[in-house]
């Protein structure tokens, strides 16, 4: 039994029971038309189980978070990609992913820390 098959499951079993239901909305780029001098990008919302925290002091103190930023906890398992900057969730207010972290369980990720700002 490897690192993978125990701990990529063991983070969506915990997020699933500790955490709360949001929509994840992954924001992809689109083309530029220069005839309306616009870009459209294309949004795909997945519902999934995340824990929602706040910046402690620490973190805070090292200028890396603001008071304005969340912190989420999705599993790799459930979203089924990687998160990018832009992509959002929403857990009653819509947030925008400003930073990403991923966390192992081994070969493969198991969960991803997304610092969010309001």
């Amino acid at each position: 039994m490897s690192l993978d098959s125990t701990f990529r499951p063991l983070a969506t079993k915990l997020l699933t029971a500790l955490g709360r239901t949001a929509t994840f909305t992954k924001v992809t780029e689109g083309a530029y038309d220069p005839a309306t001098g616009t870009v459209t990008n294309t949004e795909t919302t997945t519902n999934i189980h995340t824990y929602q925290s706040s910046p402690n002091d620490t973190q805070l103190a090292s200028g890396q978070y603001t008071a304005n930023n969340a912190i989420f906890l999705v599993s790799a398992e459930e979203l089924g990609f990687v998160p990018n900057i832009n992509d959002k969730i929403t857990a009653g207010t819509t947030w925008t992913i400003q930073r990403v972290k991923k966390h192992s369980s081994g070969e493969y990720d198991a969960l991803y820390e997304c610092v969010a700002l309001q």
